[in-house]
């Protein structure tokens, strides 16, 4: 009965100060919005790199340049992220394509090379997207599919590119487009195909092939001086059961191509979706940081409005005081107050964080994951930082001298 009574209390003095109400929420709505949306979308992520470890990461293996060897993966982990070294710098050549090719465990040996620049669809329609330059059989690593046209084969031309789905919107608004023209770095190529969108922003490549346009390995070369030094290789065994197999052959192959320098690398698809992911994780770490003192300050916020508050009510509560009002009245009051102030923050902000999930989501081609749980801990973070900066000035208000009160003409 009591709590009924100073909730409804605690109510009608909020509503009868909705300015001050607001902006006191205003605080614990942006911290929830922030935690939501990193708990949400990092979900997605999991969930992404999961999928992709299911489809692919079982069959896979992948050689990149570097001295890290399969089963040391803990070296890539969340502050020491591998990323896929620039052409400038990698080890692995065009020379050692065919002798991976050549061992009886292997199906093929897919190449990929990044290439940095510009696609310019005209003067006024530009992107910076990844240049991909690679073979026929890359397409069938990644189970890679068109919406529409081709993927690049041994009689495709050179100057001729495939491109990701969402950098086809971007550019022209549909994925209708082949025949059009792009220039790749400068160089005016035709589009022969766009790729169905793929389920995530990373993929095991490492690359988000939503953005990117692909272009043959050949072709890629001569943005290189004619040498194609490649980022990544990325071989499927001839039998899933082969893999452990091919993984040794390959790695004893290009110790002697490499004169018994061990400059490379050679992972399964599980750990390199691990790497390709410790960056996000990176991020949403640093992230959730920014976010829980977005959170810590919209509760000083509901402690300094609420401590204005209660010297701009000093002479109500010397009149509740004088009709009885406990201490413990004053303080379950005030705590209240906060408590509804934090408790609506955070409904508001997690509705604002599932709007702005979902169109995140879209931008990104993710499925944002917004689970009870995820709810739950924003809203309960929510409440809990209200009690707490709330409780100050509640325990100021309850100690306010009666007689002090009734005294004070603000």
């Amino acid at each position: 009965m009591i709590f009924l009574t100073n909730a409804k209390i605690a109510i009608d003095s909020l509503r009868s100060a909705r300015t001050r109400t607001n902006l006191t929420m205003l605080g614990i709505v942006i911290g929830v919005v922030s935690i939501t949306l990193i708990l949400s979308l990092g979900e997605s992520v999991r969930q992404s790199g999961i999928n992709q470890v299911n489809d692919l990461g079982n069959k896979l293996i992948v050689i990149r340049p570097g001295g890290m060897q399969s089963g040391n993966i803990a070296n890539n982990n969340l502050f020491n992220p591998s990323p896929i070294a620039p052409y400038a710098t990698t080890t692995l050549q065009e020379k050692d394509i065919k002798p991976i090719e050549d061992l009886k465990s292997v199906r093929s040996a897919s190449p990929l090379m990044l290439i940095n620049g510009s696609i310019d669809k005209n003067q006024l329609a530009t992107q910076q997207a990844s240049i991909l330059a690679t073979t026929p059989s890359f397409a069938e690593a990644l189970k890679l599919g068109t919406s529409n046209g081709q993927f690049i084969d041994e009689e495709t031309n050179d100057e001729t590119v495939v491109i990701g789905q969402q950098l086809s919107i971007d550019l022209y608004g549909t994925d209708q487009i082949l025949g059009k023209k792009l220039k790749l770095r400068g160089v005016e190529h035709t589009i022969i195909g766009v790729l169905q969108k793929t389920d995530g922003p990373i993929g095991i490549s490492g690359i988000d092939l939503n953005h990117s346009a692909i272009i043959s390995l050949s072709d890629g070369k001569k943005f290189n001086q004619g040498i194609a030094q490649l980022q990544q290789i990325l071989v499927v065994p001839e039998k899933a059961k082969q893999r452990q197999t091919a993984i040794h052959q390959i790695k004893t192959t290009l110790s002697k191509e490499h004169n018994g320098e061990k400059d490379f690398q050679v992972i399964t698809g599980e750990e390199a979706v691990v790497v390709s992911k410790s960056f996000y994780h990176f991020t949403t770490t640093l992230t959730a940081i920014v976010a829980g003192i977005s959170l810590i300050v919209g509760g000083v916020g509901i402690m300094n409005i609420m401590l204005v508050g209660v010297a701009e009510r000093t002479r109500e509560i010397g009149i509740r005081k004088s009709l009885g009002a406990s201490n413990r009245h004053i303080l379950l009051q005030f705590l209240i107050e906060a408590l509804i102030i934090s408790v609506l923050g955070g409904f508001i902000g997690i509705i604002i964080a599932i709007a702005i999930a979902l169109f995140i989501g879209l931008m990104l081609g993710l499925t944002p994951i917004i689970s009870l749980q995820v709810m739950l801990i924003s809203l309960g973070l929510s409440v809990c930082v209200g009690v707490i900066f709330g409780l100050g000035p509640a325990i100021r208000a309850a100690r306010k001298n009666p007689i002090e009160a009734l005294r004070d003409q603000s």
